[in-house]
């Protein structure tokens, strides 16, 4: 039996799946977040994933923005208002794993981000001093909003 040539074996083997990375930071900001990601015990590319839904969220179009100050205005208790501020806890969460490189060019990519949060929120001044900046804004009510 012909000995097959290892290009041919190499042509065979299965497609490696590329790691999910943050655009506008370098390589090794992304290594150190998947570092990260598994020191903390989460799945590959979760910070990815929160990091778009925060931005999505934070960026996102007035009628979208709305409709999550209704939800958290809504009486009826059923509505769950999208947890915006759980996206934001656990990019911080990473961003306090990494090393100062890779934690100033994450922070750099949360900056924009997390000022226009401020900007569309108003403080919540009945949350405790000890909570995270985030959880201490509230989305305006949608009579309110001019954004």
């Amino acid at each position: 039996m012909p000995r097959r040539r290892p290009g041919a074996l190499r042509a065979q083997a299965l497609p490696v799946k590329p790691w999910p990375h943050f655009p506008g930071v370098s390589a090794g900001t992304n290594h150190a977040i998947r570092l990260a990601e598994q020191r903390l015990g989460y799945w590959p590319g979760v910070a990815l994933r929160f990091y778009r839904r925060y931005r999505s969220l934070v960026y996102g179009s007035g009628a979208r923005w709305l409709e999550l100050a209704s939800k958290d205005m809504c009486p009826c208790g059923f509505c769950e208002p999208d947890p915006i501020e759980e996206y934001r806890d656990l990019l911080d969460r990473v961003l306090v794993q990494l090393p100062p490189k890779a934690h100033g060019e994450f922070a750099r990519l949360l900056d924009p981000i997390d000022a226009t949060f401020v900007r569309r929120t108003m403080f919540e001044p009945n949350v405790s001093r000890h909570e995270d900046w985030w959880w201490r804004r509230v989305r305006p009510h949608p009579m309110l909003a001019g954004d």
